[in-house]
């Protein structure tokens, strides 16, 4: 009855078929070779719908030029909401990074913001000219983007380093990515986020 009542709730919110949802939960339940019970994959697929709807009805969509961006942008968003689904802190936070590193460029090229020099604690200095992530972000914080100048130094200090544990040795070496550590940066992510979806370039 609960799955039911799930199946109805997203057939009232994206206007997919009875069908169509019921092939889509199958397709995931086999996806993951069985690991995931009919209420997962109900749960897994709602998100996915959710996020396709953010892309099409939001300012989301002026980041993106053409369908290769959406289908890449839309996997990364729901690869982001898996790993949530399964406690997956790690992945989720190099997601996150990800996500607002990519949203972040294309916003300060669309209103000509041009990165900045970053001087690191040690004092050796990332100039603008090299235009990494780093720069843009230190943009950010330079022209507080969305009043949000806390925010993107604690994606500065913090997000933008967790990014990197996609490398083995940069995560032995460091600090271990717990719950902790996801739940302080989850809501600076969420934040942030939600004033790309309001900002269109």
């Amino acid at each position: 009855m609960e799955n039911e009542n799930f199946i109805n709730k997203i057939i009232v919110e994206t206007g997919r078929t009875r069908k169509e949802i019921q092939f889509m939960v199958e397709k995931k339940k086999q996806e993951f070779k069985g690991l995931i019970s009919e209420k997962g994959a109900l749960l897994m697929l709602s998100k996915k719908l959710v996020i396709i709807e953010e892309i099409l009805s939001t300012s989301l969509k002026s980041y993106l030029t053409n369908d290769r961006e959406k289908k890449i942008f839309l996997a990364n968003l729901t690869s982001l909401r898996d790993f949530e689904f399964f406690s997956n802190y790690k992945y989720s936070l190099i997601a996150m990074g990800a996500i607002i590193e990519f949203l972040l460029e294309r916003y300060c090229k669309a209103k000509r913001i041009i990165p900045e020099d970053y001087h690191a604690p040690n004092n050796r200095v990332i100039p603008a000219i090299k235009k990494n992530f780093v720069n843009y972000v230190q943009s950010a914080i330079v022209n507080d983007i969305f009043g949000q100048k806390k925010r993107w130094e604690i994606v500065q200090n913090y997000l933008r380093d967790f990014r990197n544990y996609v490398h083995i040795k940069k995560e032995i070496n460091s600090e271990k990515i717990d719950k902790s550590w996801y739940d302080t940066i989850s809501p600076v992510f969420s934040t942030l986020y939600e004033h790309f979806k309001r900002n269109s370039i």
